[in-house]
């Protein structure tokens, strides 16, 4: 497997998202093209990009200060984030890197499809959707139909973040199709290729049918929304949904030198010393872990590394930028990631240089299924479903004696960890759990709940200066758009992210 990391240096077959062919002038017979690439060189470069945006986004990790895991020490002083500042460069780079991402999985498709090699292709289907739902989860409305035919609209339009998530649950069933009926001998290096499941179809299927009840959760609250019929169809496929250990995550074939992305950026680097000093621990999500006796923060923060306050996790009021003592900079204050040394082990979200990048995790999945089954969707006893969630989190960051660490938690009687009789309140305690499993792993499904169900109201900035009283709704569209695509984003209107929503936001 370690072989695949040879082909991340191999350039993207995008460069400029949705204006890629504007700027083809030259070929260079040394450089990969979309004519000499096959789908298991495309595949493993373009997964493992898809790993590092989710993982180290900057814009995304801001979206983790908001919603109370993270924050920044007084050392830096007044910071943008801090009022919620966002400008039409806020979510450029996702965007952007989102599209070429999107485009190396749809050229792997083209290329698959003509040679039939239907694993990959069905890959492409569900890698694609993915990206997809994250752009309407964050923008709305977003160039769709027509974002991929380059030769006919080099300036695309934009389709309703309804019909999106319509059109992925189609891409995704064809998807799982496609994987289930595959001729594997046809779909050369399929097992290397495939850094996420390794050409295992029954992951593929499972993965393919977690992120459709993702999409399906998500609209939930849109009013006259059936999912029966969609329900229909994963029950009818079989393979049902990621379990104990299923974790989607993907690795190239990580190492020392070529390391985990979020373990470079936010834990070690490979001289070994601290990656950086900017995101510390938030108040918010640290002092509720630690007064429920959740054993999980000490995996998702590290201890102060010294001095006055060595030893002791520690955390700072989000927006905080007045500190005449000194006693909230970085040097106090707990790091981010979890792992306890330089070199890793089996704990913590930053477990090692090598660890996979996750994707979608099991304990997201067991939260989903209890969701559903909470509000009869699914067959399930949704109480048990959310203690697998609770447990999968304990055994994912390698908490030791997990199962019985995860018990002991459960056996609280606290409002945000004991299950309720009440189906609303069911929910709520389901939304408390995914918010302290998403730690540092899933930012954008926390910010998605703050939005779908309004149960966990993190702490606000105490900067002054803030632009809002309240977590943004929604990404402004970025400059990007306005540079090459301006008829068509202007054409969606004003977009205010403090008072805009998405479309199942209601």
């Amino acid at each position: 497997m370690k072989k695949w990391i040879l082909y991340l240096a191999i350039p993207a077959v995008l460069t400029t998202g949705c204006s890629k062919s504007f700027f083809d002038i030259n070929d260079n017979p040394n450089v990969a093209t979309t004519t000499s690439i096959t789908p298991d060189l495309i595949l493993p470069s373009a997964m493992d990009r898809t790993g590092t945006l989710f993982s180290t986004n900057g814009s995304l990790a801001t979206i983790g200060s908001w919603m109370g895991y993270w924050a920044i020490g007084t050392n830096y002083g007044a910071v943008t984030e801090h009022r919620y500042d966002m400008s039409t460069d806020f979510g450029n780079t996702f965007w952007t890197s989102s599209y070429d991402i999107i485009f190396d999985y749809h050229t792997m498709q083209q290329k698959a499809e003509t040679g039939g090699q239907d694993f990959y292709a069905g890959i492409a289907h569900i890698m694609k959707s993915l990206h997809y739902q994250a752009l309407v989860d964050l923008f709305n409305n977003v160039p769709y139909s027509q974002a991929m035919d380059i030769n006919k609209h080099i300036t695309p339009g934009y389709d309703k973040g309804e019909d999106v998530y319509k059109d992925l649950l189609v891409q995704i069933t064809e998807g799982i199709r496609l994987i289930k009926a595959a001729d594997l001998s046809k779909n050369i290096n399929i097992a290397d290729a495939d850094i996420m499941f390794h050409g295992n179809k029954a992951l593929w299927a499972k993965f393919g049918n977690t992120l459709k009840l993702r999409l399906l959760i998500h609209m939930s609250q849109v009013n006259g929304f059936n999912p029966a019929a969609e329900i229909n169809t994963i029950n009818a496929e079989g393979s049902g949904y990621l379990a104990t250990g299923e974790t989607a995550g993907i690795n190239p074939g990580y190492t020392s030198t070529k390391p985990n992305p979020f373990w470079n950026a936010y834990a070690f680097n490979q001289a070994g010393n601290y990656s950086q000093d900017y995101r510390r621990a938030n108040n918010f999500a640290l002092n509720l872990m630690k007064g429920l006796n959740d054993e999980r923060y000490k995996y998702f923060y590290r201890p102060v590394r010294g001095g006055t306050y060595a030893g002791q996790y520690r955390g700072i009021d989000y927006g905080l930028n007045n500190d005449p003592a000194h006693i909230y900079t970085e040097t106090s204050l707990s790091d981010i990631g979890g792992s306890p040394t330089t070199t890793g082990g089996a704990s913590g979200l930053a477990k090692a240089a090598t660890m996979d990048t996750w994707i979608l995790t099991a304990a997201e999945s067991y939260f989903l299924q209890s969701e559903a089954a909470v509000r009869g969707w699914i067959a399930g006893n949704a109480h048990v479903l959310y203690q697998e969630g609770v447990r999968e989190s304990y055994r994912w960051l390698g908490v030791p004696n997990a199962v019985a660490t995860a018990d002991n938690y459960l056996a609280s009687t606290d409002t945000k960890v004991a299950w309720p009789a009440a189906t609303a309140d069911q929910i709520k305690v389901i939304s408390w759990q995914k918010y302290f499993a998403f730690n540092g792993n899933n930012f954008p499904e926390a910010w998605n709940d703050y939005k779908r169900t309004g149960v966990v109201q993190p702490a606000i900035s105490v900067d002054a200066g803030r632009l809002t009283d309240h977590v943004p709704y929604r990404y402004p569209y970025p400059t990007s758009e306005y540079s090459y695509n301006r008829k068509n984003v202007e054409a969606q209107g004003t977009v205010d992210p403090y008072t805009n929503k998405v479309f199942w936001d209601l």
